[in-house]
C-alpha cells in the first residue's frame, strides 16, 4: 500500500474577528435584504443596490446550465430566460416531466430553452453540451445518500504520480512507496499531465485516511496488451509508432517533455528505458 503523500493541504485562515469597536468610523452597516415573491423574481424588478452594476442583455448569446432540474439551477435557467439568453439546460432524463415540466413552462422557454441528455457518471456527455456556448454554469452534482460505503478501493493511478520529482532515476535507484512526484517541480517543467495524476492520487489518500477507508493504489506506466475497445490507447499508439519505425512521430515523441527532465536524450534511443506493464496484471487485482 502506499504511503501518505507529504504534500502539505492549503491552509484556509479566517479573519481576525472584530468588535463594533474595532470597526472604526468609515464602517457602514449593510442594506437590509428585502423578500421578494416569485412573481417578481427578474433582474428588473429587483430591489437593487446603487453600486450594483446591471448585468448586460444576453440576446443572441448561449449558455448551459448542468443539472438544471435542480433547485438552485431552475431559478438560474429561469433568470437566463429572462434576460435572452439560449439556454441549453442539461437533466439526466430529459423525458421525465417531473425534472423537466417546470422549466419548459418558463417565460422564454419554448422559443430559447434546449433540453439535453446528459449524466456527470459518463465520460463525454456533456461534450455537445457546452460546444458552442458562451458561458457554462456548472452546477450539477450527484447526491446519493442511500448507498452503501465501499469496504475497499483500488485507485488507477499513473506512474506520473510517483516518478517526477527531480531526483535521478539512475539504475541503482528503486521506486517505492516512498516516491511521490513534487507538484511543484511539475509545475516548473510544464508537466501538466503529472501535476493532475499528483494530486488526484494525494485527494485520495486524504480522504481514505479521513474516512478510515482501506485504500491501494496501482502506478503503471506504459500499459501493454491485447485491445478490446476499438480506439489505440497513449501505450498502444507508442508500440505502434516503434513498430513502423516512426518512434518521434507519435507515442513516443509525447514522452520527449518528461523523459528530458530524466536527463534522458530522447534522440539516443539506447539511453532511453520506458517502463512496461502488461494490462493482464494490472487487471489481475479484481
Amino acid at each position: 500500500m502506499r504511503a501518505q503523500t507529504k504534500i502539505p493541504p492549503p491552509s484556509r485562515q479566517r479573519p481576525p474577528f472584530r468588535t463594533n469597536g474595532e470597526r472604526g468610523e468609515s464602517y457602514k452597516k449593510p442594506p437590509k435584504r428585502t423578500p421578494v415573491s416569485t412573481s417578481d423574481l427578474t433582474f428588473t424588478n429587483r430591489i437593487r443596490d446603487k453600486h450594483t452594476p446591471i448585468m448586460s442583455t444576453g440576446a443572441g448569446k448561449t449558455v448551459c446550465v448542468t443539472g438544471a432540474s435542480g433547485y438552485i439551477a431552475s431559478w438560474l435557467v429561469k433568470l437566463l430566460l429572462s434576460r435572452g439568453y439560449i439556454v441549453r439546460a442539461s437533466v439526466r432524463d430529459p423525458n421525465d416531466p417531473r425534472k423537466t415540466e417546470h422549466l419548459r413552462a418558463l417565460d422564454g422557454a419554448s422559443e430559447r430553452l434546449q433540453l439535453f441528455k446528459a449524466n456527470l457518471l459518463e465520460e463525454g456527455s456533456f461534450d455537445s453540451v457546452v460546444q458552442g456556448c458562451d458561458g457554462v454554469f456548472h452546477t450539477a452534482s450527484p447526491f446519493y445518500h442511500d448507498v452503501q460505503d465501499p469496504q475497499r478501493v483500488v485507485l488507477t493511478s499513473s506512474i506520473a504520480a510517483v516518478a517526477y520529482n527531480g531526483k535521478p532515476r539512475t539504475p541503482e535507484v528503486v521506486l517505492d512507496e516512498t516516491w511521490f512526484s513534487n507538484p511543484d517541480f511539475c509545475r516548473e517543467t510544464k508537466l501538466w499531465y503529472v501535476v493532475s495524476k499528483t494530486l488526484a492520487e494525494d485527494a485520495a489518500w486524504k480522504l481514505a485516511k479521513e474516512k478510515g477507508m482501506d485504500m491501494v493504489t496501482i502506478n503503471p506506466a506504459m500499459v501493454i496488451g491485447p485491445l478490446l475497445q476499438p480506439t489505440l490507447n497513449t501505450s498502444a499508439a507508442a508500440v505502434l509508432s516503434i513498430m513502423k519505425g516512426r518512434a518521434k512521430d507519435n507515442g513516443i515523441h509525447a514522452l520527449e517533455r518528461f523523459l528530458s527532465h530524466q536527463e534522458m536524450n530522447i534522440n539516443k534511443m539506447t539511453s532511453v528505458y520506458l517502463e512496461w506493464n502488461s494490462v493482464f496484471d494490472l487487471a489481475s487485482h479484481i
